[in-house]
């Protein structure tokens, strides 16, 4: 697809003769952990020392994953694109998701981009 628009972003892009564009900016993302691309893409800028253990915190503690994810994944047929997996058991674990609590609680629709971490403290 090289030359042709497959997708439009307006965070990043992948230009041939420039390489991976985060924001307007260049990095070169083969040396910074996955975490801190995350950060960039979400904030625009590289996190400091303190967020990125704050991040890496916050990822270690929801890093658990419940047993019937794996009870899907190993139903799949073993030939399965990694990309299929990865994108079943996101799906499968919509019923974890803090979002679809505060929805089925008749969240406003005024709300839905409210930062997630807040849903804990959701007053209506």
């Amino acid at each position: 697809m090289r030359g042709v628009k497959g997708m439009v972003c307006d965070t990043s892009e992948v230009p041939p003769d420039k390489g991976l564009v985060i924001r307007e900016s260049r990095w070169r993302i083969n040396q910074k952990l996955p975490e801190e691309i995350f950060y960039l893409l979400c904030t625009g800028e590289l996190p400091d020392k303190a967020d990125l253990k704050a991040l890496q915190k916050e990822f270690a503690e929801r890093a658990k994953i419940p047993a019937y994810v794996w009870k899907v994944l190993e139903a799949m047929p073993k030939d399965s694109h990694p990309m299929a997996m990865f994108d079943t058991a996101i799906l499968v674990m919509e019923r974890e998701s803090k979002f679809r609590k505060m929805y089925d609680e008749g969240m406003k629709k005024a709300d839905y981009w409210i930062r997630p971490s807040r849903f804990a403290g959701y007053a209506g």
